[in-house]
């Protein structure tokens, strides 16, 4: 069944209508089949007009990844697993990851019904976005998993320049700006002993082409918005994960200190005032630095340097 979705969708992205005769001849299956797969498709966001006389046509995006899009990714050590719709690729992932999947391993999903950010909120996942999760299985301890959100944001902001000619910045611990919106976020999910890491799940939800809500509107944004056109995406996860491994194994190989350079140079957080909301308790003062672990360092405003592992962060209007 779904080789006969991917056979219409790939037909339908050529961008010109096509017959419900022609699609049933494509996909080696009955007309009435075809329209079938077709309502379901559509119940799955994909916007799928007909005409009598035309055919069938996508009005919108012709930007759907189909398994062929990505197997120069595969050929690269990736193995990576495509789905249409999933409630949440972190979730997904995690399973693969308790049942002993290896490493490098990704879920991809077109869309979320039930996408998460941090802290238990939702993320808004509809087609046009790129969502997925890696699982890793890194050689540190648990502390050190901190270091790999900070990873993961340089990747996608580097990802971004050179696909779109964007300068994005980063805010720490995992957000990805461009000016002072959203585009990227990343969740960083582990399961661990007292000494080791077993696995960790590392998801990564960046807007590329999908529109976005008006009430989202003042505080993310998208490729598309930015650029007033699409990023193929293909292209974008092909790069992502080629930025991915070249910093996992520098990690690997050289330790936390280059990324945390090239995550300064990129953070929009050190060296301004700012709140931090961390474990219940609210924190002011000067963001000065991020230490070996990935960990902020804040220099309240009476003077103490105060460490923090985890928290929202937010600027401090200057009085």
């Amino acid at each position: 069944m779904e080789n006969v979705r991917q056979a219409i969708l790939r037909a339908l992205r050529q961008g010109r209508p096509i017959s419900g005769e022609a699609l049933a001849q494509e996909a080696g299956v009955s007309r009435a089949a075809v329209w079938k797969h077709i309502a379901r498709l559509r119940r799955e966001g994909y916007e799928i007009c007909s005409s009598p006389g035309v055919g069938y046509y996508l009005k919108g995006s012709l930007d759907i990844l189909l398994p062929e899009d990505l197997a120069e990714v595969a050929a690269g050590g990736w193995r990576i697993i495509l789905h249409r719709e999933l409630p949440s690729t972190q979730e997904a992932a995690r399973r693969l990851a308790l049942e002993g999947t290896s490493e490098r391993t990704i879920v991809l999903a077109e869309r979320q019904t039930v996408g998460r950010g941090r802290v238990g909120r939702s993320w808004f996942s509809p087609l046009g976005g790129l969502y997925l999760s890696l699982i890793l299985r890194p050689k540190l301890a648990p502390p050190e998993a901190s270091r790999l959100p900070l990873l993961a944001g340089v990747a996608v902001a580097r990802t971004i320049r050179k696909t779109s000619g964007l300068e994005p910045n980063l805010k720490w611990p995992n957000d990805v700006l461009i000016g002072s919106r959203k585009v990227a976020g990343i969740l960083c999910e582990l399961g661990a002993e007292t000494d080791r890491v077993n696995y960790v799940i590392l998801g990564i939800g960046v807007n590329v082409n999908n529109d976005l809500p008006e009430e989202l509107k003042g505080v993310a944004t998208s490729l598309k918005r930015e650029l007033g056109g699409e990023v193929p995406r293909a292209d974008f996860i092909r790069l992502l994960l080629t930025e991915l491994d070249s910093l996992y194994q520098e990690l690997q190989e050289k330790g936390f200190e280059p990324i945390r350079r090239a995550w300064k140079e990129l953070s929009s957080t050190l060296g301004s005032p700012v709140v931090v909301n961390s474990l219940g308790q609210v924190l002011e003062g000067e963001a000065i630095d991020v230490d070996e672990d990935g960990a902020l360092l804040l220099r309240r405003f009476d003077g103490a340097l105060v460490r923090v592992v985890a928290g929202d962060v937010s600027l401090r209007p200057l009085e």
